[in-house]
């Protein structure tokens, strides 16, 4: 690219002079065509040709300003093809990010992958801006050295990403075809922006030669501002991969270093897996009446392997003899799940995962939070499979509606601070959050300032900056007034049909913070009249069991259930 620009260079310049030429615009269009004097120099033979074709361009027209709307590299056909390129990948690239918008509510054939987050649609956004970018500063090219250094870096971090993703095993298998085509697509884009800024800023400076008599060196104000404004931008792009980049670096790690604590089980259509883990005999006969029923854990919006740590303490006392959890798509190890994805649908994955590893229960179910919804669906479902339901501060169906106090007494009734509101504001909060969980660099500052290790990233605290998971919650969001909603309700006096035992533990915290959630805690207790029924109130906050009292009274109450001792 330089030798061209020297060429030009050349051919106005050291290998020839413009005789009779003059600054002023108006006497340039009104004197005579100037002439060429090539300097007797054995170099100039290099560029003759170049400057045989200007001396005969200058005979057949008179020179024009520079400022002249005439001079300009669309002259060039190369050019227009390039500029009419850029629109059509523009539309595209448009479609495209349409599309990946709406595979969050359906699932489109080719969109879906095991890993399923937002990584695809990270770089469909940056294609879509450096095709922007080349399209809106397509006139005013940058010669700036470090604009071209900032997109060969570009390229670089991208090839990485894609080289890390197909050499890493694990990551190779969440990745599905439009997320390869979306990293190459982005990857063709910046070089399509280095590209398109050296042919035009060619084409500028031959025209400029062509018509004008010599390469235009000053620049206007608007130029100026052009060229800055370009550069800041493409600055923005460059550090939003690089941080792409570091998570995905991170990703590989963490793949790497820690392992599923179970089994990954494919789902039905065998497109993606979901995290079983078992602990002691849950193969036994289901018919023994003198073993204990297999505890089955729901978590709420945390993961299970965080949930699970009371049980694990009464299953190493010899309490609990059996038990198993498992990750809901989007949730620990488990893979993500195409769209839609309800109450009702998570019902039959779970009965299709456990029925492939022979599980048959019985089973004593417990549900934390929306973990509760969750639990009470399976044991509709499954009602001959499903020994009792014990709801740890479950939610109430009224919470999967847009605005769940509206059936409410009060006037003013409030929701506990930790409880949200599933409604369209909290789904467009979530889609936010994924879009930018792709360059999350709070991954690194927890990394580095508070040690956190791959299994907080995983399944532990940081889980929640997780693009996997984000989609997860958005997922549970979108279907939760219609599909989930309907779910509860159809098999809502089940439970009391059945006669099954129904125990509720809830937090004193959140019941004084908000009575309709004390109200809604009591209408649990009333999903079955069953004798062995219990309420069991804790001075706890809304995750009970991270606290001393609220563990404790969890553990009990479980036993009780399995009809053990309750002596810790």
């Amino acid at each position: 690219m330089n030798e061209s620009y020297g060429a030009i260079e050349d051919a106005a310049g050291s290998h020839g002079r413009v005789l009779g030429s003059t600054s002023n615009p108006q006497q340039s269009k009104t004197s005579s065509p100037p002439q060429i004097e090539v300097e007797a120099d054995d170099s100039s033979s290099v560029n003759s040709e170049m400057i045989e074709n200007l001396t005969r361009n200058q005979e057949n027209q008179p020179l024009l300003s520079p400022d002249d709307p005439r001079v300009t590299p669309l002259n060039v056909t190369k050019v227009k093809i390039l500029r009419g390129c850029l629109h059509l990948l523009l539309v595209f690239n448009v479609i495209w990010l349409v599309l990946s918008l709406i595979s969050y509510f359906v699932s489109i054939p080719g969109f879906d992958s095991r890993g399923k987050s937002f990584f695809e649609f990270s770089f469909i956004l940056i294609s879509l801006y450096a095709n922007f970018l080349s399209y809106v500063f397509f006139l005013t090219p940058s010669d700036l050295k470090i604009d071209y250094l900032f997109n060969i870096a570009g390229l670089i971090l991208i090839s990485l990403d894609l080289f890390m993703i197909l050499v890493v095993p694990y990551q190779r298998s969440q990745h599905g075809k439009s997320e390869y085509i979306a990293s190459f697509f982005s990857l063709f884009s910046i070089g399509l922006n280095l590209v398109s800024n050296q042919h035009v800023l060619i084409a500028k400076r031959g025209e400029e030669v062509r018509l004008t008599g010599r390469i235009e060196t000053r620049k206007t104000l608007k130029e100026h501002l052009s060229i800055g404004l370009e550069f800041f931008l493409k600055v923005l792009l460059i550090l939003y991969i690089a941080s792409i980049s570091l998570n995905i670096y991170l990703k590989c790690i963490d793949s790497a270093v820690s392992k599923p604590w179970g089994t990954l089980v494919f789902a039905d259509d065998e497109t993606y897996r979901i995290h079983l883990y078992c602990q002691g005999d849950v193969y036994g006969d289901k018919e023994d009446s003198n073993d204990q029923p297999i505890v089955l854990l729901e978590s709420g919006h945390d993961s299970s392997e965080e949930f699970v740590s009371w049980l694990q303490e009464l299953y190493q006392l010899n309490k609990v003899h059996r038990y198993c959890i498992y990750d809901r798509p989007g949730y620990g190890f488990s893979d993500s799940s195409p769209s839609p994805y309800s109450l009702g649908i998570n019902s039959d994955l779970l009965s299709s995962v456990l029925m492939k590893q022979n599980i048959t229960g019985p089973f004593l179910v417990v549900g934390q939070g929306i973990g509760g919804l969750y639990a009470r669906v399976f044991a509709t479902r499954h009602i001959h499979e499903v020994h009792s339901l014990l709801l740890v501060d479950g939610w109430s169906e009224e919470l999967l509606l847009p605005n769940p106090l509206k059936h409410s007494k009060s006037k003013d009734a409030i929701l506990p601070r930790e409880i949200p509101k599933l409604n369209r504001r909290y789904g467009l909060k979530l889609w936010l959050k994924g879009v930018f969980s792709s360059a999350n660099m709070m991954n690194f500052y927890n990394l580095i300032f508070h040690q956190f290790r791959s299994s907080e990233r995983i399944f532990g605290r940081d889980m929640h900056l997780q693009g996997k998971y984000l989609r997860a919650r958005l997922q549970e969001q979108i279907s939760a007034s219609i599909l989930s909603y309907n779910d509860i309700l159809i098999s809502k006096d089940a439970l009391d049909d059945a006669d099954k035992q129904v125990s509720v533990i809830s937090s004193k915290f959140l019941i004084k913070q908000s009575l309709t959630w004390g109200n809604w805690q009591r209408e649990l207790t009333k999903l079955s009249h069953n004798s062995h029924n219990e309420w069991v109130l804790t001075d706890s906050g809304y995750e009970v069991w991270k606290y001393v009292e609220g563990r404790k009274r969890l553990q009990k109450l479980l036993l009780r259930m399995l009809g053990e001792n309750d002596d810790l």
